[in-house]
């Protein structure tokens, strides 16, 4: 049996498929490389032929320096270079003429767009200069600015506008125009590197201090010497006064400049000098921070200055009077002892800065989140104007020849509307609570037109006690529906004392600007109804509502006033809310609250700014409109007093000592006190033969089961029970002539009955003298006649002396029976018929 074979594979075998492989390797990669110089050669082909191509069409389009010098190689081509020469010249001045011979702006602007090509290739040869100056003028025009920075240009603008950064001014000569634009200047309440620091504390993004400067409103501006502050706040000038004292003997560390001011003792003394938590010590931590403090030597006395009030004693045409006086002081102490001021009053200046903070910030959002539903009015009182005559002689300027005219401005914040300018202006002088009554209603009427929507009123203005911040007030505020019929809310919203410029300040300052300038241009302005025409005519933006004397008047009428008491801390009130849901009351907080929660309701305020409730006790319905019952001249409004009418009888068979009276002047009548003097304690009869000691009875008896009561307490139980009369209506048609002439002689008696006006005669040694008077009694020798004095320069204009003139006349003095005088707005008498009489 054979074995196993033993033969193996020939190596030549291997060999061969590793050349193959190789062979074939190198063949495939000659292969790729024989394609890739193909490629180049037919890439470099391709730049070859784009080279040529180029180079021959250089050939053919030469540049114009390269045609001149071809042109001037040949001295043949003279002729040709001279037209060339020609050409030039005409497109140059052709261009120089056209150019000057464009009006506008615009059309050169165009023009120069048009040639700018041209200009490019002549700035290429550096002939640019041989075209007219003016042609070729660099327009720099300014880059349009991004609209971020738009945005930041009105933030820089609305923080200068600040009232913690600027402060508004009031005069009428305080104004800046650029532009042919005219504003009311601002003075910076500190210097533009304080006020940039103080920007980038209260911004996220960082500007520089040159673009900062540079968008400055114009008309926000530093102030000089002759700007100084003449209504500087107490508090602040007291801080600034000690802490300088302080500075200079170098006992308080300074770091920030080289006077030391409120401002900056603040700054040091707590963490953010807008953060009410610090400013009202509540801050963990600089609720004990207090001015860094120098070794001293406290035996040496040093000087300070510190504003007081004080007394005077002066002498007047009466007497010695003493009277109350502001007065800068200087003191002398030592450094321990004006260090302890300092810090004592560092606790008032901490919550007045934070009473400004808190109001500003309040005041700001009520202007810009107005509801739909609600109206912001921001008033105060200007001024007042005096009338002004083009030419005016020497004796004009002493005493009362020059009249005065009473402006009541304020701006007018409507939701959806541009803010509307407001003034009201009268010839009644009163700044008092019931003048800002008065004024306040053509407000409310023109609210009621353009906003038919709102229920909601927030007021804003300074804190004067005479004006806006009293017990009076608070009844305003709790009536103000009786012209708004829709109000359900108002709430009153006080500045700090001393800190309360304003918009209205600027609105005054521009109407007397304007009344100003119409007086320069020849023009008189001499009483108001001129004044209000002219300011019609030349002030557009600005709505003018007259406000009369009788308008003030008869709120004062209206105001109950020995029923209303003060409220204790008054002083501190800084927001009062009244709401319709409890009409006799208001809520008063020391602080502005315009969260949700607190806005406009009367609760108690969860955010500590509560301060009490005052309750008024007084009808809540306005007076009645009900047609009165009249007793003579004297209105009642219907309902307000019980009266037991006693029957008819004829008018002849009244009793001797019941006298029809006839009106001489306005009075209220809530009782026999409220007469004038000459006819108290008389009886009244009319047509309904109306009896007042019944009608006083009848008040009287209501009370106490009909026990009467003391007659000192008569005024104030009347007043109680009839809180609604009206006051006494000025009778416009005088009653008819029920008699003829007396004459001389006259024998009727019963004729002359008190409140009849007559002419008495008195014969003299020469001639017969006659005066005007009203018969205020009689009795069996004649009647009791006080008279009138007319007024100089007029024959049938009369007024009542300051000293009463009264005399008992015969019958047979008697000249002429006269009927009921007209009353003009000064309450002067104008009375007809008399021109047969000369009277004195």
């Amino acid at each position: 049996m054979p074995g196993p074979s033993r033969q193996c594979d020939s190596p030549k075998s291997d060999i061969s498929s590793v050349k193959r492989r190789l062979r074939y390797n190198v063949s495939k990669k000659l292969l790729w490389y024989h394609k890739q110089l193909n490629e180049l050669k037919r890439h470099n082909d391709m730049l070859r032929k784009r080279l040529l191509r180029y180079k021959n069409k250089q050939q053919y389009s030469k540049s114009p320096r390269t045609k001149v010098e071809l042109l001037l190689k040949n001295p043949s081509n003279k002729d040709e270079v001279k037209k060339n020469l020609v050409f030039a010249e005409t497109i140059k001045d052709n261009l120089t003429s056209n150019y000057e011979n464009l009006k506008t702006h615009k059309q050169k602007k165009e023009f120069k767009e048009n040639i700018k090509p041209a200009c490019q290739t002549l700035k290429k040869y550096k002939m640019l200069k041989d075209l007219k100056p003016k042609i070729v003028r660099k327009v720099i025009e300014k880059p349009k600015l991004h609209e971020s920075k738009n945005r930041i240009r009105k933030d820089i603008i609305s923080f200068f506008e600040s009232d913690d950064n600027s402060r508004m001014t009031a005069g009428k000569k305080e104004c800046i125009t650029r532009n042919k634009e005219k504003k009311q200047k601002r003075f910076l309440a500190d210097t533009l590197k304080n006020l940039h620091k103080k920007f980038l504390e209260n911004h996220q993004y960082v500007v520089s201090y040159s673009f900062f400067c540079k968008n400055k409103p114009f008309w926000v501006v530093h102030p000089e010497e002759k700007d100084k502050e003449s209504c500087m706040c107490k508090i602040h000038d007291n801080i600034s006064l000690l802490a300088q004292a302080l500075y200079n003997n170098k006992i308080i560390i300074e770091k920030t400049a080289s006077k030391k001011t409120a401002s900056e003792v603040l700054a040091s003394t707590v963490c953010n000098t807008h953060n009410l938590t610090c400013l009202e010590r509540k801050c963990p931590i600089c609720i004990n921070k207090l001015p860094s403090v120098k070794e001293f030597d406290n035996s040496v006395e040093i000087k300070y200055w510190m504003w007081e009030y004080g007394t005077k004693e002066i002498n007047t045409k009466k007497g010695e009077k003493i009277i109350k006086i502001s007065e800068k002081k200087e003191h002398k102490d030592a450094p321990k002892a004006i260090l302890e001021q300092l810090i004592k009053h560092l606790d008032t200046f901490y919550m007045h800065c934070a009473n400004i903070t808190n109001q500003y910030v309040c005041t700001t959002t009520l202007k810009s989140q107005l509801n739909l539903n609600e109206a912001v009015i921001h008033m105060d009182f200007s001024e007042n104007n005096s009338t002004k005559y083009n030419t005016e002689i020497q004796s004009l300027h002493f005493g009362g020849s020059r009249n005065q005219i009473s402006l009541h401005t304020s701006v007018v914040y409507l939701p959806g509307r541009q803010p509307q300018s407001f003034c009201t202006y009268s010839d009644c002088l009163r700044h008092d609570a019931f003048a800002v009554w008065g004024h306040i209603v053509p407000i409310l009427k023109f609210i009621e037109q353009k906003a038919l929507k709102t229920d909601t009123l927030h007021f804003i203005t300074d804190s004067t006690c005479s004006q806006y911040r009293n017990k009076t007030i608070n009844y305003i505020i709790t009536k103000l529906h009786w012209d708004l019929k829709k109000l359900k809310c108002v709430t009153w919203n006080y500045t700090e004392a001393g800190h309360g410029k304003g918009a209205p300040d600027g609105v005054g300052a521009a109407l007397k600007r304007t009344a100003d300038q119409i007086v320069r241009y020849g023009k008189d302005i001499p009483d108001v109804n001129t004044f209000a025409a002219e300011m019609k005519k030349a002030v557009k933006n600005v709505l003018l509502e007259y406000v009369s004397e009788y308008e003030i008047y008869e709120k004062e009428y209206f105001m109950p006033t020995t029923l209303l008491k003060p409220f204790k801390g008054m002083m501190q009130v800084h927001q009062i809310i009244w709401n319709k849901n409890n009409e006799n009351t208001v809520v008063l907080r020391r602080q502005s609250c315009v969260s949700e929660m607190c806005k406009d309701k009367a609760i108690i305020c969860v955010h500590g700014k509560h301060i009490g409730f005052n309750h008024l006790p007084m009808p809540s319905s306005p007076p009645a409109k009900e047609k009165p019952i009249i007793l003579s001249n004297i209105l009642i409004a219907p309902g307000s007093i019980p009266v037991e009418i006693p029957p008819k009888t004829s008018s002849s068979n009244h009793p001797s000592d019941v006298v029809l009276l006839h009106r001489s002047q306005k009075f209220i009548a809530t009782g026999n006190f409220g007469l004038p003097p000459e006819l108290q304690n008389i009886n009244i009869d009319d047509t309904n033969n109306i009896l007042f000691e019944d009608l006083e009875d009848s008040v009287i008896n209501q009370n106490n089961d009909n026990e009467h009561l003391p007659k000192e307490k008569l005024d104030d139980e009347l007043s109680r029970l009839t809180p609604d009369l009206n006051y006494v209506n000025m009778l416009k048609e005088p009653p008819a002539e029920q008699f003829a002439n007396l004459g001389e002689g006259c024998s009727k008696r019963t004729s002359l009955k008190i409140g009849l006006w007559v002419i008495v005669s008195y014969a003299a040694k020469k001639t017969t003298k006659y005066f005007i008077g009203q018969i205020i009694n009689n009795n069996e020798d004649g009647v009791v006649v006080k008279f009138l004095r007319r007024l100089k320069g007029t024959n049938n204009v009369f007024i009542w002396p300051e000293n009463d003139d009264e005399d008992c006349v015969s019958y047979d003095s008697i000249a002429k029976i006269l009927d009921e005088p007209n009353i003009n707005r000064r309450g002067q008498l104008l009375f007809k018929d008399i021109e047969d009489f000369v009277l004195e």
